[in-house]
């Protein structure tokens, strides 16, 4: 399935598409037709396309900001400084004191890893699809801070193996799940939980629906992504056998933008 392009830095309807404008399409749209072996293979075709289409897209654009941020890169700061505020709540819920190591998900060319995570973890790795986003990131993070960036992966999310000897603080995973169809997301996030320290978390921060109480999920045809309804994400993370630890919507975005939330998400039955 698709590849978990560069989002984490990408606003994913913040690029360029309003909420309004975005194509409502029903997740459960597709009905099981009666020629099953066909339909066997479209599926399979589709849900390649999905992934494709959105390395495609990603491919096209700038190593920058602006291109991580759907041209809105004038709302980087508010982001960041909101990031680093939940963050630091969500690190004291957990019991999280030692903040070694940290992955960015979706990493672009390390807008997140440089303002929001090299300023808190001692080393963070990335995880990108989009090759010249991770070409770009060590000259756009500058020294002395770039020695700190670990492991470099590039793939997608739904191919990312967890390397087994390293634990994680932090898996971050922000505006890039809606490259994931669901299966793949649950998978990853069973992944990420397994690969996390004793007080270790998974954050997450994405374009949300809020307005309508329904289980439809926008698609935005331009990067072949997904903006899902709230109540659909908590399924997923209780699917994927997290508790939500602390749930906050970002401030200060323009209206015209879909609401943005973020999670902070542990196994369940850790002690808290």
């Amino acid at each position: 399935s698709m590849t978990s392009t560069d989002l984490a830095n990408k606003p994913v309807q913040l690029n360029g598409t309003s909420k309004d404008a975005a194509d409502k399409t029903s997740k459960d749209a597709a009905a099981v037709p009666e020629n099953k072996a066909n339909n066997c293979d479209e599926a399979q075709q589709q849900e390649a396309e999905f992934y494709t289409d959105a390395e495609r897209y990603w491919a096209t654009v700038e190593a920058t900001e602006a291109g991580m941020m759907g041209g809105n890169d004038s709302l980087d700061e508010i982001e960041i400084s909101s990031s680093r505020m939940f963050l630091t709540r969500a690190a004291e819920l957990a019991g999280l004191r030692q903040l070694n190591r940290a992955l960015d998900c979706g990493s672009g060319i390390g807008r997140v890893t440089k303002k929001l995570l090299l300023p808190m973890f001692a080393t963070v790795d990335m995880a990108e699809v989009t090759s010249h986003f991770l070409a770009k990131s060590r000259e756009y993070i500058g020294e002395p801070d770039a020695s700190r960036v670990g492991r470099q992966f590039y793939c997608g999310l739904q191919d990312l193996t967890f390397p087994a000897e390293t634990r994680y603080d932090l898996v971050w995973v922000q505006w890039v799940i809606g490259h994931l169809r669901d299966a793949h997301l649950v998978d990853f996030l069973r992944r990420a939980a397994a690969s996390l320290s004793p007080c270790g978390m998974i954050g997450v921060k994405d374009n949300v629906i809020t307005a309508r109480d329904d289980s439809e999920y926008d698609f935005d045809e331009q990067d072949s992504s997904v903006c899902r309804p709230r109540r659909s994400l908590l399924n997923l993370f209780n699917q994927a056998g997290l508790i939500v630890l602390l749930e906050e919507t970002q401030e200060g975005f323009p209206d015209a933008l879909y609401p943005v939330l973020s999670f902070a998400l542990v196994p369940k039955g850790r002690c808290v």
